[in-house]
């Protein structure tokens, strides 16, 4: 009986399994890249979103801050309230709906304070609207708006505040705030 022995047997086995192990390791390390890169992207991109909706935000603020409306008791005049004039723009009535962009996307004001000399209007300003329709979509872009008007010595100074947001929903991880403001 001749017996030999094969030291070799399982050795195929083993090379296979290293280089399985060594290309998986590669693609999990371009995965990895890959999602950073992803994350990173996504992020620039809400980013670029909210800034472009505060400076639409602050472009239909002072639009409408400076025309006023063109029908109604106060033509010519700023919508926003004043320190004498607590009644803010509503869009009811005989002033026409402010309209920046599709719809009419200025909401009546969230708020309004008065002082003897300063008034806070917040406004929100939505600017997408809804495929097919007349309508706002709160949960796209949006712009919330604070118009303060400050009353001295019978000088009026107003800072406009905006706050872009890519999506107007609070609870969407995702969301991401950009501000401008301007003083006049």
């Amino acid at each position: 009986m001749n017996f030999q022995h094969n030291n070799k047997k399982g050795f195929t086995i083993l090379y296979a399994m290293l280089v399985s192990s060594l290309l998986l390791s590669i693609g999990l390390g371009i995965y990895g890249i890959l999602i950073k890169d992803l994350i990173l992207s996504s992020a620039a991109s809400n980013s670029q979103i909210a800034i472009f909706a505060a400076d639409s935000g602050l472009e239909c603020a002072l639009y409408w801050d400076l025309k006023g409306p063109s029908s109604g008791p106060t033509v010519g005049q700023s919508i926003f309230a004043t320190s004498s004039d607590s009644i803010a723009y509503t869009g009811i009535g005989s002033q026409p709906p402010a309209v920046c962009a599709y719809v009419p996307n200025i909401m009546p004001p969230t708020s309004v304070s008065t002082t003897p000399t300063s008034a806070v209007t917040i406004i929100t300003i939505y600017l997408n609207h809804i495929a097919g329709g007349n309508t706002a979509d709160t949960t796209g872009s949006c712009a919330i708006v604070s118009i303060t008007k400050n009353n001295v010595s019978s000088l009026i100074t107003t800072t406009v505040d905006s706050r872009g947001y890519n999506t107007c929903t609070a609870s969407n991880p995702r969301r991401v705030e950009r501000g401008l403001e301007i003083g006049y």
